[in-house]
């Protein structure tokens, strides 16, 4: 839509995937989000904070790596979480499926994310691992506490996906609260 009072253009492209018929169920699946958002949708209901899809324009910008998704926000959280959604994998068959991607962050001590997954299309979801797994989060169960100390090179993080092995219809989300 485009209406003269919209106060959230970035929301005008959405889809609506919770149930879509593209699922993936070829695998290994990689996604680098250079020529399109991989059938990830940016989720929440305030416009001055969401996760953003384009080239990075902070820490140290995309370094060569094309488009990436990331938070954008221009004013206090007030306690608002945003998420970004993935399409539904299909892991009929698949035993030991990883999930490893790249990430950077400069977040506050009140900044928070973590990934969570769902086996039933996103009615409910679950946190995925905890930091005392490694190669994962830098706090107890979030990235968080970086903004004196940067991340601003990629780092890939990974986790076993054992959990939703077998699953027909799973979802991941980041989610959290930017400053």
């Amino acid at each position: 839509t485009q209406w003269a009072t919209d106060s959230f253009p970035a929301n005008d492209a959405r889809t609506e995937n919770r149930y879509s018929s593209n699922r993936i169920n070829t695998f290994p699946h990689l996604q680098n989000f250079d020529s399109d958002n991989g059938g990830w949708v940016s989720r929440t209901t305030v416009s001055h904070r969401y996760f953003h899809w384009d080239d990075l324009d902070y820490l140290n910008g995309p370094q060569g790596n094309g488009k990436s998704w990331f938070v954008e926000t221009s004013q206090s959280n007030n306690g608002t979480f945003i998420w970004v959604e993935s399409p539904v994998f299909d892991f009929t068959g698949i035993t030991s499926p990883i999930m490893t991607f790249d990430v950077k962050h400069s977040l506050h001590p009140s900044d928070y994310f973590h990934v969570e997954y769902s086996i039933n299309g996103g009615t409910t979801w679950t946190q995925l691992g905890t930091g005392t797994d490694p190669y994962w989060y830098n706090t107890a169960n979030w990235w968080s506490g970086s903004y004196t100390a940067p991340v601003n090179q990629w780092r890939k993080v990974q986790h076993n996906l054992c959990v939703v092995a077998g699953q027909p219809c799973v979802k991941f989300r980041i989610y959290g609260r930017p400053y």
